[in-house]
């Protein structure tokens, strides 16, 4: 096998954007694969190329630099072809989750403004086309709709089409400022759980994914497993980017499957494996994990959510790499802070702020800053967001005037700078990796005809981490079922986000002054739901 070595240096595409990473890469080694897909190979060369290709044509249907594209595409090759192509014309990526359904779909399409959508025809039984087509009328900015997989209505159009069409064509390539031009939103729910658009210039992206190369030592040699969502901070971060930057490959699963991931891991020998702590578990508590020759693994960065203890060690003694704690969020891009293997804190800490990154707690009532050791609000600065999207008002509460990021979460930060997670103070459920809002689930429970209130919190999980407990107070007193309510909901949002337990109640405890349902704490809806005898817990 070819050894290419370490072809890139941080320095070397620190002020490049990002469609110039691929230029770069494509120049360097052409003929090296970057992208296996099932039985396709797409190497440097021909990922430029494509690109290249779908940029002519978007070109000609009109799409010109600050545009926005939503890209609704599990992951696969067309998605990263997409990805840069809008890149080269200076189009903003909007990126949406393909498990989202009508409304989480409408809303981000809307809000983005994007002209253009990309998306699959169809993709495990759902068909993508019929459910834009109910809305397409009440999105009157949206001018074109390419599928993946055939455009068979009128006014969509063919994504192998497009790009057959603008091989070898000639057209303009944006010009543009890294530092101050922007490349994606990525929608976040934040600290009030309605989604907003992170918006990232090419400059921070290219930042919280190259600061990642020294860190893990990333070599051109390394093959990356993209199980993590590439629509994501984590996966576009530090899968996408960080394996284009460095020319390294990488091996895509549409959805993750469990053995999938460990055969992969065999057949192309890959070295770098990112994961969340659900990935981990899964996979070493596979029937069939010892029948894998997992050896070629060599390190990997474990984000998601607070890992729990043992895990990273599980991870390095039974599948033989090295594991790197992180932290991000899609406000940050990519990995924030990051505690070493070898380092003793790993287990208890995410560890200390990357290169170019500081952090500090405050006190959340008084914004002073608060003594080592003690609990406070993380603050970060350094590689964050430009802001909110046409959201100025979410920009001023999460950015303050010093340029620190207010994160939300509670920690502890001690005379040596390790950060330490306690807890949350945003209400956001972590399960799987993913970054659920309650109180959507919670007005859609109440559009139930059955459910007088609603009331979402999380429990605990040793798999997921969390699991959605779903508390209603019925109108009519006579008790729902968790089968009931995720026949109710499964049509209209994500499927990780239906409600795994149910608690059917009286009423709900109420905070001072009687109108406010008291949440969290002593006597709250998460107490008594925790303790509840009769909660429902739903069974594959």
């Amino acid at each position: 096998m070819a050894r290419w070595g370490k072809l890139t240096d941080f320095e070397d595409i620190r002020r490049l954007d990002l469609a110039q990473t691929l230029e770069r890469s494509a120049r360097l080694v052409p003929d090296k694969v970057a992208l296996i897909y099932e039985d396709q190979r797409v190497t440097y060369q021909e990922l430029n190329q494509r690109a290249d290709a779908l940029a002519a044509s978007l070109q000609k249907l009109g799409i010109k630099k600050g545009d926005r594209v939503a890209i609704d595409l599990v992951n696969c090759p067309e998605q990263i072809v997409a990805y840069y192509a809008v890149c080269k014309l200076g189009g903003i990526i909007a990126w949406t989750n393909p498990l989202y359904r009508a409304d989480e779909f409408r809303f981000l399409v809307s809000n983005s403004g994007s002209s253009a959508v990309i998306l699959h025809k169809e993709f495990k039984g759902f068909d993508y086309l019929s459910m834009l087509r109910s809305m397409r009328g009440e999105l009157p900015q949206l001018k074109h709709a390419i599928a993946v997989g055939g455009g068979t209505e009128r006014d969509v159009l063919d994504f192998d089409e497009l790009v057959r069409k603008g091989w070898g064509e000639k057209y303009r390539r944006a010009e543009i400022d890294p530092q101050t031009d922007l490349a994606m939103l990525l929608y976040t729910g934040g600290t009030t759980g309605v989604p907003k658009g992170a918006m990232h210039t090419h400059e921070v992206c290219i930042h919280s994914s190259g600061v990642s190369i020294p860190i893990m030592d990333i070599v051109a040699d390394d093959i990356h497993l993209a199980l993590i969502p590439l629509y994501h901070a984590f996966g576009v971060g530090l899968v996408t980017n960080l394996s284009i930057e460095s020319q390294g490959t990488i091996v895509l699963m549409a959805e993750y499957k469990v053995e999938q991931a460990l055969h992969l891991i065999q057949q192309h020998q890959v070295t770098v494996h990112h994961a969340a702590p659900t990935h981990i578990l899964l996979e070493t508590s596979h029937p069939n994990f010892h029948n894998y020759d997992l050896s070629s693994l060599r390190v990997g960065l474990g984000g998601g959510f607070a890992w729990p203890p043992g895990l990273f060690g599980r991870a390095e003694q039974m599948m033989g790499f090295e594991m790197f704690a992180g932290w991000g969020m899609a406000e940050v891009a990519g990995l924030g802070i990051s505690c070493p293997p070898q380092d003793p804190n790993r287990d208890t800490s995410i560890g200390k702020p990357v290169p170019g990154a500081t952090v500090k707690a405050i006190d959340p009532a008084t914004g002073q800053e608060v003594p080592p050791g003690q609990p406070g609000e993380l603050l970060f600065g350094g590689n964050i967001l430009k802001g909110y999207w046409e959201r100025p008002d979410e920009t001023a509460k999460s950015i303050d005037a010093e340029g620190f990021l207010h994160t939300g979460d509670l920690v502890t930060i001690d005379e040596q700078g390790y950060v330490r997670i306690m807890s949350r103070i945003k209400e956001i459920i972590k399960k799987g990796g993913y970054s659920i809002n309650p109180n959507e689930i919670e007005s859609l429970l109440c559009e139930h005809p059955r459910v007088k209130e609603a009331c979402v919190i999380s429990t605990p999980n040793p798999v997921m981490g969390e699991s959605i407990c779903a508390c209603v107070v019925t109108r009519d007193g006579k008790s729902l079922t968790l089968r009931e309510v995720r026949d109710f909901m499964c049509d209209k949002i994500a499927s990780y986000k239906v409600p795994d337990e149910l608690c059917n109640f009286p009423d709900f405890p109420r905070l001072a002054g009687g109108i406010k349902i008291r949440k969290f704490g002593p006597e709250s809806v998460q107490e008594m739901a925790m303790t509840d005898e009769e909660r429902e817990k739903f069974r594959k």
